[in-house]
Order: C-alpha cells, then sequence, then structure tokens
C-alpha cells in the first residue's frame, strides 16, 4: 500500500475520532494516531488496533518527539485532540485552555513547515 493516503488523526482513541479512525483505515488509508488516552481509550479502537495500517503514538501533540517526522509523512492532518469534560474545564478553566491552545499550536505549526492540509 506504498501509494496510499497517510493520514494523522490527533486525539484518535476519543469517541469521535475512533469513529474516524475506523472509516479511513476501512478506506484502505495508512492512518498514525496520537492520543495521550487521558479523556480516550484504545479500547474503542479494539478492532482498528490489529489493523497494520494504523500506528498509535501514545502521547500528547505538543509532548511528541516524532510531531514532525510523523506530519512530514502525512498527506493530512484531522486536529482532535483536546483537554474535555465538564469537571476539568470547571475545576481548571485556565489550565484547560492553555493545554488546548498549546496543542493546536504545535500542530498548526508542524503542518505550516511541511506544507500539510489541516
Amino acid at each position: 500500500m506504498e501509494d496510499s493516503e497517510h493520514i494523522l488523526v490527533t486525539g484518535g482513541a476519543g469517541f469521535i475520532g475512533s469513529h474516524l479512525v475506523e472509516r479511513l483505515l476501512a478506506d484502505r488509508k495508512l492512518v498514525t494516531i496520537i492520543d495521550d488516552c487521558s479523556t480516550g481509550s484504545l479500547d474503542t479502537l479494539r478492532t482498528a488496533v490489529l489493523n497494520p495500517n494504523l500506528r498509535v503514538i501514545q502521547s500528547t501533540v505538543s509532548d511528541c518527539s516524532e510531531l514532525s517526522k510523523v506530519v512530514a509523512g502525512s498527506n493530512s492532518i484531522y486536529h482532535l485532540a483536546a483537554a474535555v469534560g465538564v469537571e476539568l474545564v470547571v475545576n481548571s478553566p485556565v489550565r484547560t485552555i492553555r493545554t488546548n491552545l498549546r496543542e493546536t499550536e504545535a500542530i498548526l505549526e508542524a503542518a505550516s513547515r511541511h506544507d500539510v492540509p489541516v
């Protein structure tokens, strides 16, 4: 599958991300997930994890040492990673916003550097 499109999905173990990943794999795409599983779980990908076209990197976007390399090798990016949940937002609103901004900034900078659409 050398000519297959390679898609990066941040937050791919979350509810929406896991459904997107399943669809992309069904469409025979190569998929890399970056997810720290803080609110999602690899259990949501129970059948997808067996697919040889799926690679999972368990990390935050901003802490991913391979981010530049993964983005450079991707044809497109779905950025779904976020700190979510009512309790988290209510108890730590500033931290939640900072986290979401930092993660988004990291992916947008890498995408811009490598000219990959988000």
